[in-house]
């Protein structure tokens, strides 16, 4: 978790250790987005060495960072505002967090995922459509900061006698499986989708169309 070349930056201008990991979400700052959520699991990850960065703007962004105040937590949660480069944001971090209630087909996450960055989410429509639990993360089945924590430490705490090194090689495997994963999504991709789903439809119409016309 440790800094190099492409993170410099972000790190000094929060004044992150060099040791700490970067967990990351990008949204608007509204009550759908549920940041909240991942505000309160910071809580319940103080023996890590993480930080939690906000990339967005919104209505609700001078109440979560009150909220960050009155839960003692500037050191550990950052909001970095409206951002322009996303993708380059993504590089500098960790670990895309997602707790949202609501989403179609949630543009961050896939960006979040073309990067090659492991994804923490809810099992929510949209997130399940892109995201398959262990392979490219973690999805979290309800919105309990405890059971985003839970996923966090999974994702960074050295469990089963694991050294650091192989925490960072299996992160980096749910990345590079989001990558591959994210291609199915691309318009030309999609549009070849598309194409064969028409097509099977057109030929079904002609042969139930064959049918009747034999039959009458």
């Amino acid at each position: 978790m440790g800094k190099t070349d492409a993170k410099v930056d972000l790190y000094e201008r929060y004044s992150i250790p060099d040791n700490y990991g970067i967990l990351i979400s990008v949204g608007e700052l509204t009550k759908r987005k549920n940041h909240i959520v991942m505000i309160d699991a910071m809580k319940e990850l103080l023996d890590l060495p993480l930080v939690y960065v906000i990339c967005g703007s919104g209505p609700w962004e001078d109440k979560l960072k009150e909220h960050v105040k009155e839960q003692g937590l500037e050191n550990r949660v950052k909001f970095a505002g409206y951002v322009d480069e996303v993708p380059a944001m993504l590089r500098k971090a960790d670990c895309f967090v997602f707790p949202s209630f609501q989403e179609g087909l949630p543009v961050a996450v896939m960006e979040a995922m073309a990067v090659g960055l492991p994804v923490i989410a809810t099992r929510i429509r949209g997130i399940t459509d892109l995201l398959e639990h262990t392979q490219g993360g973690y999805l979290v089945d309800d919105w309990e900061p405890e059971n985003y924590a839970v996923k966090v430490r999974r994702m960074f705490s050295e469990r089963g006698g694991k050294s650091e090194t192989d925490r960072e090689t299996r992160r980096g495997e749910m990345g590079r499986w989001n990558r591959r994963r994210v291609r199915d999504f691309a318009l030309p991709v999609v549009e070849r989708k598309m194409r064969e789903i028409y097509q099977s439809v057109m030929e079904e119409i002609n042969e139930n169309t064959t049918n009747t016309d034999v039959n009458l």
